[in-house]
């Protein structure tokens, strides 16, 4: 008999939290490096009915999820469609897995030197005095700030780094191919087929946390058209323990981690700084640099942005400038219907934050400023000049461009300037 399985996580047969059996666990390195060793080959069937017998599993949820891992556990398997069959024999053992190819060999080969050259781009950031949360933190930025949300059909970390739209899938491959696969960090994925999602499992030290990049990749939809919001990441679900996993959002239930491993029960970083910042974190001679709305002035009503350093040896956070903001809405309750400019506010600030030359950059809603770290003054280096209702809603650095996201609201599509700094 013949299975589909896609996966597509919304047709991923039901799985459950760390539900895999122990022989699945040992079986799915196995079987990855199985499947790696064919398909770099262009083999269509992989035979594993040795596993399936030795281990008796049938066709049911436990076979599926070991399927599933060891696919995931390839995000180089860019080239290799993610729906295919698989044969069973009457007692339920697998026998065949039936896969088919999205690329032939010289268009992977052509693929690959563009994922190798987007991958070399992001290390280019990574430096000899980063540790492991460091690289992690950068990379989970970068991924976020150089990628869109996209169709289902943009699921591999090809189209997350190379083609920069991608749904979870891609997002958690691209992360775990930087993470495990040239940094040396243990890296996986979890999935979870009953709320049609996947996310990342990374290993700090001898422990496990939970970081999804999709959520915290901030969006706006109207009308059925989702608008990316540039220059802004968020850092709610980096480095979550299992309990904060779960309070965080209800997409992250009934999940499975690709692999089996243990649980992430250390709640060390479920309270970390970064949790409520909704910019970059530039890490620089060994203190972190964030911004953060810290509030609403009870004088002018503006949104309070605050700019701080972060010592990570003594754990200590110092407030280094305040600037004053506010940010228009134009649409009336996320209708159709357009407010007077300056009639309606909304209750949060999108300043951005980036680092290039020895000074930070940031946004207000109508001006883009530096702070010169060794200084420490503040220069206004530019002003939007395109009509009132026109805002800056984010910035990011660009080799030595400021290049800055405006528009009239969230909800409208972005145009860009491209500033270049001395």
């Amino acid at each position: 008999m013949k299975k589909l399985i896609a996966l597509i996580l919304s047709v991923i047969l039901s799985v459950s939290c760390l539900s895999i059996t122990t022989s699945a666990d040992i079986a799915t390195e196995e079987l990855a490096q199985l499947f790696r060793s064919k398909l770099d080959n262009y083999e269509t069937e992989v035979d594993i009915y040795d596993y399936t017998s030795r281990y008796r599993w049938s066709v049911d949820e436990t076979v599926n999820e070991v399927i599933a891992s060891a696919y995931f556990a390839n995000p180089d398997l860019f080239y290799v469609d993610n729906k295919f069959n698989y044969t069973a024999d009457l007692n339920g053992y697998v026998h065949n897995v039936v896969f088919s190819f999205t690329m032939n060999a010289s268009e992977r080969a052509a693929a690959k030197k563009k994922i190798d050259a987007a991958v070399n781009k992001v290390l280019a950031g990574i430096t000899d005095d980063m540790n492991d949360v460091d690289k992690a933190l950068y990379v989970h930025d970068y991924l976020v700030l150089n990628c869109k949300y996209g169709a289902m059909s943009q699921h591999t970390m090809y189209d997350c780094l190379v083609g920069k739209k991608a749904v979870c899938q891609g997002y958690s491959l691209a992360y775990e191919y930087i993470m495990r696969d040239c940094l040396g960090i243990d890296c996986t994925v979890v999935f979870s087929r009953t709320q049609n999602h996947m996310w990342n499992y990374l290993k700090i030290g001898n422990k496990w946390y939970h970081v999804d990049l999709t959520l915290d990749d901030p969006g706006t939809s109207y009308n059925g058209t989702t608008y990316d919001m540039w220059g802004l990441v968020l850092h709610k679900n980096f480095l979550m323990s299992d309990a904060q996993c779960r309070e965080n959002s209800v997409l992250h239930t009934g999940w499975t981690v690709s692999g089996g491993y243990g649980a992430a029960s250390d709640k060390s970083y479920d309270k970390a700084f970064w949790k409520d910042v909704r910019a970059k974190i530039c890490l620089i001679d060994g203190k972190y640099y964030y911004a953060k709305d810290t509030g609403k002035d009870s004088s002018s009503g503006q949104r309070m942005m605050t700019l701080y350093s972060f010592n990570k040896n003594t754990g200590k956070a110092k407030a280094l400038l305040k600037t004053k903001s506010r940010w228009y809405s134009r649409r009336v309750n996320g209708n159709s219907a357009v407010a007077a400019y300056g009639s309606k506010v909304y209750t949060t600030g999108y300043l951005s934050l980036d680092y290039y030359g020895g000074k930070l950059y940031f946004n207000t809603n109508k001006s883009v400023y530096s702070y010169d770290l060794n200084t420490g003054k503040t220069k206004k280096v530019y002003t939007l000049n395109k009509g009132e209702e026109k805002q800056i809603f984010g910035l990011v650095t660009v080799g030595n461009y400021v290049r800055l996201a405006y528009k009239d609201d969230l909800t409208y599509a972005e145009k860009y300037i491209s500033l270049k700094m001395k």
